[in-house]
């Protein structure tokens, strides 16, 4: 209680320094106190800290609380949304509880944990692998966090959380930047009994700053929903998304959804309305094992994607798709480098027996690549494109790869 000026403290008990019970007191007269990092991290024997809802309450300047409880695996702690309640000034919350695998409570019933902490920037894996919270996600658990930009992995591995992502959750966060992994491994979103979840079709509406979103919804299993718009006159899922680069494993493992692909899908708009080239650079997994994935794979999917590297595993066991694969796929993909896997096991993709003809021996254009002067690696690309009781057939054209003379690894084709 001498410490009342004290402003910084990094790493005090990290490394496993502390063990026990941890008193709700802690900073009683340390009313001065700025940033706390790393303050118990790794401290895997702490035990019990029921009461820490009260240990910032006289903190109002408290700006960092990054890593505070990360790896505290054995503590029992409680949900509460006291526990910042006195920081308007708080500006980080990364890693505060990631790994506590004891902390307990229904966020339902703490909705506003960081509601209206309008100077926070960053939430990066704040309940990373936090197994035990449970409860529907609120609709207004970022409302009013402006200043938002960092949120990636903040729910990961959350598996208790139930219900649906609603559009208001963060309608106020404009300057999001990234949320890659956000609910990646929220097993428990949608599970509620006989109902169709559907994440909202304006949900990355207004997202002007988003780049990356990669792994987003990766391991969502009980989300039941489509891609497709309710309407015609729907705008596409990412028309705002003008800074969108990184959309690696965005819907991998969505087992549950049912959709066939919208032409439009990664269609963006500039601010006059006009359709621009996307900015993404890696696209890895998209829909990997969405086996419920039907429908053919539109041609102008990739229109736009000038800048993309990398299609890797985009595809990868998606065994509901079927038709051929589009003769103008990848006729604007001039960046293309990795497209390894990307059809691997999709036994529905390709020509059927009564489509092969002497004129047309091939399962798809020699031309499908042509202009790709970058093309690098396509192992296992077409693998199992025609498995085992399936109709599909037809050769590889012997002059597909003719343009790619930076080819360099082609085996299991």
């Amino acid at each position: 209680d001498s410490m009342t000026n004290l402003q910084t403290i990094d790493g005090l008990f990290s490394g496993g320094k502390v063990s026990g019970y941890i008193p709700s007191n802690l900073f009683k007269y340390n009313t001065k106190l700025q940033n706390v990092y790393n303050l118990f991290n790794g401290c895997t024997g702490i035990d019990t800290a029921t009461n820490i809802s009260n240990m910032f309450t006289t903190t109002t300047d408290l700006r960092s609380v990054e890593g505070l409880f990360s790896g505290c695996a054995n503590a029992f702690m409680r949900l509460d949304d006291a526990w910042f309640a006195n920081c308007p000034e708080l500006r980080n919350i990364d890693y505060a509880f990631s790994g506590c695998k004891n902390l307990i409570g229904s966020i339902a019933d703490n909705p506003h944990i960081i509601y209206g902490k309008s100077k926070l920037t960053s939430a990066e894996h704040t309940f990373d692998g936090c197994t035990e919270i449970s409860g529907d996600l609120p609709s207004d658990y970022f409302a009013g966090c402006t200043a938002l930009q960092e949120i990636q992995g903040h729910f990961r591995g959350c598996s208790g959380i139930t219900g649906t992502p609603q559009t208001s959750m963060w309608i106020d966060c404009e300057n999001i930047t990234n949320a890659s992994y956000l609910f990646a491994g929220c097993s428990g979103l949608g599970g509620l009994a006989g109902a169709t979840q559907e994440i909202p079709k304006d949900f990355y509406r207004r997202k002007y700053r988003l780049i990356d979103i990669s792994g987003m919804w990766q391991g969502c299993n009980q989300l039941q929903f489509s891609l497709m718009p309710l309407r015609d006159t729907d705008d596409p899922w990412f028309v705002d998304c003008r800074q969108l680069a990184k959309i690696n494993y965005l819907f991998d493992n969505c087992s549950n959804l049912s959709s066939v692909i919208p032409e439009r899908l990664f269609e963006v708009w500039d601010e006059d309305g006009s359709i621009m080239e996307t900015l993404i650079t890696e696209a890895e997994g998209v829909f990997r094992n969405c086996q419920l994935l039907t429908g053919n794979i539109p041609a102008n999917l990739f229109e736009k994607f000038i800048k993309v590297r990398s299609l890797s595993n985009f595809f990868q066991n998606c065994r509901n798709l079927n038709g051929g694969i589009p003769d103008t796929l990848f006729s604007n993909c001039y960046s293309l480098v990795y497209a390894n896997n990307m059809f691997q096991h999709c036994s529905g993709i390709g020509k059927y027996t009564d489509e092969i003809t002497k004129e047309s021996p091939y399962f798809c254009s020699e031309e499908l690549f042509w202009n790709c002067p970058n093309l690098l690696e396509v192992q296992n690309m077409f693998y199992m494109y025609n498995a085992w009781g399936t109709s599909l057939r037809g050769g590889i054209p012997p002059m597909l790869f003719r343009a790619n003379t930076k080819l360099a690894k082609i085996n299991g084709i």
